[in-house]
Order: C-alpha cells, then sequence, then structure tokens
C-alpha cells in the first residue's frame, strides 16, 4: 500500500461544517436533569435552558472520519447564518432583501419556513432554539424552547407537552410547570418537518397546534416544511407569517467553504503530518473557490448547504474531476462514504497508523461493496414506499434478513449486518432507542430511485408521482434511467399532468426537472413528437408561474425556461414578480445569454413584488458592480424602504439614486458610499456593528437617522454622534445600544426630535448645548438628565418623575407638553404650569387614556 496524501489523512466528512445539520431536531433518550428537593419552578426552568442550550448546540458532518467516528461541531465554530425572504407582504412599501433568519423570526410570533432539500431548514431550527434557550428575546422574554421531529410522531399529532418534556427530562419536572411556562407566554415551539406527515394526518397535527394557540395566544411557533408539500392558507389564516429558505448567496457559499476548510484544519494534530494537512486543505480550499467562480452548474449546486457541503468533501477528495450535475455529486458522495473512506481506514490500520489500543470494532463489512450498496437500496425503496423515516430495530432486523435473499453473503447474521450499517457504514445513523434513518433524507431518495430503475418498478414510481413524497424519487430516477426509459418517464408524467388538472403543475414541473439534467434520450423515429419539445410545450402551459415555489422549479428546469417567459405587459404585479424570480434563479445558476436583458425589461415595473425579486438577485447572476449598474440604477426606489444588509451591495450603492428611505443591518462597516445618495432622507442602522458614523456628514440629504440595537465595532468605544451635527436633522432615535455613546457628542446638535431608549452607566447628561424640541427618555433612560434644555416643547417619560424630575421639568422655559407613557394605572396627574400633561396608564396589561 502507498503512503496516504495529505487530502487522504484529513477528516472526510462529506456533510457541511457551517449551515446544515441533520441530527433530528427532538432529544432523544431523556436526560435526567437533577432538581434538589425544594428547588423552585424558576431554578427548574433555568436548568432546562441551559441543558438545552448545550444538547442542541451542535452540528454534525454525515460523513465520517477515517476512524470512523461521527463529527460534532458548535454553532459558534463557522456556522453560516441563513437568509429568509418573508412572503406577502402587500404594498406596505417595504423591500427586504435576504435578512438573516435569527432576526426575521426574531420579528414575529408565528413563522410558517419553507426551504427544498438540503436548504437548512432542521439545523436553522436548532439554531434558533439554543439562541432562544442562552438569551432573552428583544422583548426581554426568556423563551422555553420545545422543539419536535414531526416526521416521527405516530398519526401526525404531537404528544402533551408536558410528555414530550417528561420523555427529556426524566422524573424531574415540577408539577404543571408545562402550563406555568405556557401561561406566561414564554414557550417557543420549534416543530421541524411539516412535509413528512402524510396529509390526512396532517389535520390531527393542525388540531393540536390551534388548541395551544386558541389557549395560549402569547405562545411562538415556527414550523419547516418544503415547499408546495401543505395547504398554507390555513396556516396564514391563524396568524403564521410565510418565509422562504434563500439560496446561500456568493459571499456565503465562500464563508461557507472557508468555515468547512477551517474547521477541517482545527482538526489536526500539531505534527509535521498535520501540518503538511493543514498545507493541503488551504490549496485545496483556494482550489474549490476558483472552481466555482468559474463553472456555473457547479456555483448553482454550491447555493444549497448540503451539496455545498459535499463538493467540499468531494473536492478534497478528487481534486479538479468534480461531478457537474446532482445525480453524480451524490454518486460519488456516497462512493466516497460507502467505499473509499472504509478501505482507507483499513489501508490505514494495516500499515500502522493507528495507535494499537484504538479500537475498531465492525471495521470490517460482512458484505461487499456490490451487495452492500444493493442493500442500502433495498431499505431505502421500503422506506420510500412505506413512506417511513425510520426503521425500528426489529423491522430493521427483520427487512435486512430478507433483503439479503439473492447476495453472495446471504447466510451472514442480519444482526450483525445491522450492527456495521448501523455504526460504520457513514450512511446510517441509530437513534437512542436503536431505530435506524439515512443521516439525510436526500440519500433515501437517492437510493430508491436507483433500486426503481434496477428492479424495473417504472409504473409503480410513475402511479405515485402526483404524492409529494415521491416526487424527489421520480426526479433522480430520470438520472437514474437509460435513455429510452427517461423518454418514457417524461412522457408518462406529461400524459398523466394533461389529464389530472389538480397535478397538472407539479407532474409538468417533475418532468422539466427530469429534462433538465438529461444530457442523452433515446434516438427519435420519424413523425415521432421530440421528447424535449414537448416539455417545452408543457412549461409554456405554466407561464407566468402562479406560485414562488412553481417559478423555483421552472427555474430549476434549465437556461431553455427563459425563452419562455413573458415580458411585463399584461401580467399583474405578482405574476411579474415570480417571473423576474425565475429569471433571477436562471441567470445565478447558469448566467445565459438574454438572462439579464430579461429581467431588464421588469425595472419600470414599480409593484413592491418586483422590485423585491430584483434587489434579491443582486449578485446573484454576477458582478455586484455591473448587476447595480444596469438593472437597479433603472428602478425608481422612492416610495420604498430599501433593506440591505450585504457589504458588497453597500459598495455600489451609489447606482441606486433614487432610494429615499434605507435600513442597513449586520455587520455593514463602510457607510461611506451613502453620500453618492443624493435623494437619501432616512436611515436605520440596526443590529449593526459600526465603526464610525463620520461618514454620514457627507450625507447632505439625510433627516432621520435611527441606531438600533447597534455597538461600536470594538464593543467598547463609545459611539461618537458629533458627525451629526453636519447635517440638518429633524430626528434621531438611539435605542437598545449594546456599548455605552458619548451624550456629549451631541453638543450644538440641533434637532426637531430625540429618542433616547438607552440604559448608561452612571448618571449622564444631555448637553445644554443640544437644540432640541421634542425628547422622549424610555427603556432604561431615566438616569439620562435633560436639565437646561431651553428650546424643549414637549417630554415623553416612560416613568413616573419624582419631585426632582418634577422640578427640572418645571424649569424648562418653553415645555408645553408632557406625556407619562405606559405607567401604573393608579398614577395620579402631576400638575405643571403651563403644561399639558397626558398620563397613558397601563390597566390589565393594556395601555388606557
Amino acid at each position: 500500500m502507498g503512503a496516504d496524501t495529505p487530502g487522504d489523512r484529513v477528516v472526510n466528512e462529506a456533510g457541511e461544517s457551517s449551515g446544515i445539520v441533520i441530527q433530528a431536531g427532538t432529544i432523544q433518550g431523556g436526560v435526567h436533569v437533577h432538581r434538589p428537593a425544594g428547588r423552585s419552578v424558576e431554578a427548574f426552568t433555568a436548568g432546562y435552558r441551559d441543558f438545552l442550550g448545550r444538547a442542541l448546540d451542535g452540528f454534525e458532518f454525515f460523513g465520517v472520519d477515517p476512524r470512523g467516528v461521527p463529527r460534532r461541531h458548535r454553532f459558534g465554530a463557522g456556522y453560516v447564518p441563513l437568509t429568509l425572504n418573508q412572503r406577502d407582504l402587500g404594498d406596505d412599501v417595504l423591500v427586504t432583501v435576504g435578512a438573516r433568519a435569527d432576526q426575521a423570526l426574531g420579528r414575529c410570533r408565528r413563522a410558517l419556513v419553507r426551504g427544498v432539500a438540503g436548504s437548512g431548514k432542521s439545523t436553522l431550527l436548532r439554531w434558533i432554539g439554543v439562541d432562544a434557550a442562552r438569551g432573552a428575546g428583544a422583548d426581554g422574554v426568556q423563551a422555553v424552547p420545545f422543539i419536535l421531529e414531526l416526521g416521527r410522531l405516530d398519526g401526525g399529532r404531537p404528544p402533551a407537552l408536558e410528555e414530550l418534556v417528561a420523555q427529556t427530562l426524566r422524573r424531574s419536572m415540577p408539577e404543571d410547570w408545562v402550563g406555568q411556562v405556557l401561561a406566561e407566554d414564554r414557550v417557543l415551539l420549534l416543530l421541524d418537518g411539516l412535509d413528512e406527515i402524510r396529509p390526512r394526518e396532517r389535520v390531527h397535527l393542525e388540531e393540536w397546534i390551534e388548541e395551544h394557540l386558541e389557549a395560549y395566544p402569547g405562545t411562538r411557533c415556527f414550523v419547516t416544511t418544503r415547499p408546495s408539500i401543505v395547504a398554507e392558507q390555513w396556516w396564514v389564516d391563524r396568524g403564521f407569517e410565510r418565509f422562504d429558505l434563500l439560496p446561500m448567496s456568493r459571499n456565503s457559499v465562500e464563508q461557507y467553504v472557508r468555515g468547512w476548510h477551517d474547521t477541517a484544519r482545527d482538526d489536526q494534530p500539531d505534527t509535521a503530518d498535520g501540518e503538511a494537512v493543514r498545507a493541503e486543505l488551504t490549496r485545496c480550499e483556494q482550489g474549490l473557490l476558483s472552481t466555482l467562480s468559474n463553472r456555473p452548474a457547479l456555483r448553482g449546486m454550491s447555493a444549497n448547504p448540503l451539496l455545498c457541503g459535499l463538493l467540499c468533501a468531494l473536492h478534497l477528495e478528487r481534486g479538479e474531476h468534480l461531478p457537474e450535475s446532482r445525480k453524480q455529486v451524490y454518486d460519488a458522495a456516497l462512493d466516497l462514504l460507502l467505499l473509499r473512506w472504509r478501505h482507507l481506514r483499513r489501508r490505514r490500520r494495516a500499515t500502522g497508523q493507528h495507535e494499537p489500543a484504538e479500537p475498531e470494532p465492525g471495521l470490517d463489512s460482512p458484505l461487499n461493496d456490490e451487495e452492500l450498496l444493493k442493500l442500502f437500496q433495498r431499505i431505502a425503496y421500503w422506506l420510500v414506499t412505506n413512506r417511513q423515516l425510520v426503521l425500528a430495530p426489529e423491522v430493521a432486523v427483520r427487512r435486512v434478513r430478507s433483503y439479503m435473499q439473492g447476495l453472495r453473503n446471504s447466510a451472514e447474521d442480519p444482526v450483525r449486518v445491522v450492527h456495521y450499517l448501523a455504526h460504520t457504514s457513514g450512511l446510517l445513523r441509530e437513534l437512542a432507542d436503536g431505530s435506524l434513518e439515512f443521516v439525510h433524507r436526500t440519500f433515501r431518495d437517492h437510493l430508491a430511485a436507483k433500486e426503481v430503475v434496477e428492479e424495473e418498478n417504472l409504473s409503480l414510481m410513475l402511479d405515485n408521482a402526483d404524492k409529494p413524497h415521491w416526487h424527489d424519487v421520480v426526479v433522480m430516477a430520470g438520472a437514474h434511467a437509460r435513455p429510452a426509459e427517461r423518454s418514457r418517464i417524461l412522457v408518462e408524467l406529461l400524459e398523466r399532468g394533461r389529464g389530472d388538472e389538480e397535478h397538472r403543475d407539479a407532474l409538468y414541473l417533475l418532468a422539466a426537472a427530469i429534462l433538465e439534467q438529461t444530457a442523452v434520450l433515446p434516438r427519435r423515429d420519424p413523425g415521432t413528437p421530440d421528447v424535449r419539445e414537448l416539455v417545452a410545450e408543457a412549461m409554456a402551459e405554466l407561464m407566468p408561474p402562479r406560485t414562488a415555489a412553481a417559478a423555483d422549479q421552472l427555474a430549476a428546469a434549465g437556461p431553455f425556461v427563459l425563452d419562455l417567459m413573458p415580458g411585463p405587459k399584461d401580467l399583474s404585479p405578482r405574476q411579474a414578480a415570480l417571473v423576474v424570480r425565475a429569471a433571477a434563479r436562471i441567470a445565478a445558476q447558469w448566467n445565459p445569454p438574454g438572462a439579464l436583458d430579461k429581467i431588464l425589461q421588469f425595472t419600470g415595473d414599480s409593484s413592491t413584488g418586483t422590485i423585491s425579486q430584483l434587489l434579491e438577485a443582486w449578485g446573484r447572476p454576477g458582478d455586484y458592480e455591473a448587476y447595480a449598474r444596469d438593472v437597479l440604477s433603472e428602478i425608481d426606489f422612492s416610495r420604498f424602504t430599501v433593506d440591505l444588509q450585504n457589504g458588497r451591495r453597500i459598495e455600489h450603492i451609489g447606482y441606486l439614486r433614487t432610494i429615499t428611505t434605507l435600513v442597513l443591518r449586520n455587520n455593514v462597516f463602510n457607510l461611506a458610499p451613502l453620500a453618492q445618495l443624493p435623494r437619501l432622507r432616512r436611515l436605520t442602522l440596526r443590529d449593526n456593528t459600526t465603526t464610525a458614523l463620520a461618514p454620514l456628514a457627507a450625507a447632505e440629504s439625510l433627516r432621520v437617522v435611527l441606531l438600533e440595537r447597534c455597538s461600536s465595532r470594538s464593543g467598547v468605544a463609545p459611539i461618537d454622534l458629533s458627525p451629526l451635527r453636519r447635517l440638518g436633522l429633524h430626528r434621531l432615535v438611539v435605542s437598545g445600544l449594546t456599548t455605552k455613546v458619548h451624550l456629549d457628542s451631541l453638543d450644538g446638535v440641533e434637532l426637531t426630535s430625540l429618542r433616547l431608549s438607552v440604559r448608561l452607566p452612571g448618571s449622564p447628561r444631555l448637553p445644554t448645548d443640544l437644540r432640541v424640541r421634542h425628547l422622549t427618555l424610555a427603556a432604561g433612560g431615566r438616569r439620562i438628565g435633560f436639565a437646561g434644555l431651553r428650546s424643549l416643547h414637549s417630554v415623553l417619560l416612560d416613568w413616573v418623575p419624582d419631585e426632582a424630575e418634577l422640578a427640572a421639568l418645571s424649569a424648562l422655559p418653553r415645555l408645553r407638553r408632557l406625556v407619562l407613557w405606559q405607567v401604573p394605572a393608579d398614577t395620579p396627574t402631576p400638575m405643571l404650569p403651563g403644561v399639558a400633561v397626558w398620563v397613558v396608564r397601563v390597566s390589565g396589561g393594556r395601555p388606557t387614556p
């Protein structure tokens, strides 16, 4: 045996290191959280939140390292936050571009999150659960998360929350603890995999949800699903906001690839060999980033976190010889997991590269490579046909015993085979109760499709093609099929679609998805229709797309769809937005000639949906600057709020000269380009780590500035507001800062309105040379002194002023109005000469005049 290359010695994990979790959402097996006698409910709640924050804080690579040890990494070590787009915002003059998922969901109480296979839905819920368990929300409430995988429910209805917690925290839960946290509006329900529940059983889940939300309307609830699987209107009618998980941007893909390789480098020992591996990883990292930039098909696949992780592993293993299609990626990943890494581990053991004391039980497979693959295919096919995600232990043994018939090593002990599949193959995972599941559903569907083709079960598959849980299998079977079989699948899907109005769109789109990955069809006999033309004609019937999911699926069919897309004439605003969405996704994945020309046709459309889609596409088709110059410069943004968080976009924002209202979030450091916006009137910096506000002094048109939940970049240096004195500001809002702000820097600033909602140490005072007419002090601003502000006309406070504060108010010569906001119900109305006093009291939890 030859020596291993550095790439062989690295932790060869095919899963992602920074964007997708395959681990189940529920905590399996139960944990005993010690509760001493007399321990308070509050202490138990704190213990539960601490336990959950630790238990959920991790995401796995679904591969194995050369020793067969699964790897688990904390979210803080490289997870790339995903982004969401909210749907159905209507004409509320708000344009958003890819808000970070935690920020988007942090603003709502109920959410239905849609994402395709491998887009990171389960990981997202774990991340949200960890974040909620470890901190307080924007409203200050310390949430109590409950996370549940819906695909494992029996009959679709979850158990009572008390039972769910009792299974997790054995015998330690105080009586009626769940009822208490529900009543306190602290529960966060995280329900993963709505699409995994059979439609006829989904009603039981809906009943369960409705019962909880009607009884405890303050409960927050986030649900994930694949697109086009569920009747979403039921959820919308109950107050659920709808979000789409966006494909990773180029910036996120780059961050993901670097994080994956960083994690692999961190796994290497501090030895000469380890140093060589780290050097090889760095070379591979740069090579993969270059490859993704130059190969549009791979770049499109890398926007999916699951596929991006696979590409990282395959590039490390195979160098420049990366697959060109999804089917080839999955085939190569299976080869890596089932065969190559197992042989690598055996070779390393034989050459003495493991410590002698290091056990490797079950390393030697009881089956050869071909038998092993066939067994996995049969298991996957059984799971799909029976609509199952997991195999119970006794079922696993029975299935394996049956499926070993016809194999050369059919006499092997099925119990031993099951043990090997669970502990060494890298493709199945054993749960706490001994059940088995594929590490990702995508592998199950890929193997089931291969079995369908090999065993000539196309008729059964096509009979089920209208059922959502078969959709991915149908598409993958088209990829596995031989040309004649592929042609049959396409023709029968189209024929079924023509005769089935209810499922026509889904069946046509399945045909398009198969055609996208089809290089070869059988030779056409004279007089017979061309199958490609038949699919194109069917796609034309779906134009314009009617839903966001349909637009995405049309785009996935390939560049040929671009020629079928209508222009903006006679389209409704929603139809126009969906055409732009599809065209932008085609441009992002393939960048074919004419893609930007199609998008440009819609720049004159002033509807919110269309402009949102045009903004969302910024950076996806290619160059950030070219898109801003050629496309976005043609749009009138004057009546919209433009919400951005990508620093690459901000660099070129000067082309968007009609922007009047702008929100920048998530660490946009460089504010200098804002000076190029001649009509910018209102700027919000939200959740932003600012370096300095000095560049704003050049944004001469600014009249309103809001700093919300911001901090200085160092987290220590106070924020300097003095650059704002050069602007003719009307309003300044400073709220929720996580660092100090120099109030002295307001010296000489002239404002119509100032709102301070910050907690500052000591007893800071506003400078007497601050000229402001209307002042609001709230959310901890009581310590801020305001005596001497002689220009004040009105003051709003969220507390009851004491005698000293009333005296200071009386001394303000121009004060004409005082508002006490949401103070206790028994607060008397203070008397101030010449001042109108308004008191808004809180009664029964609600403000009353």
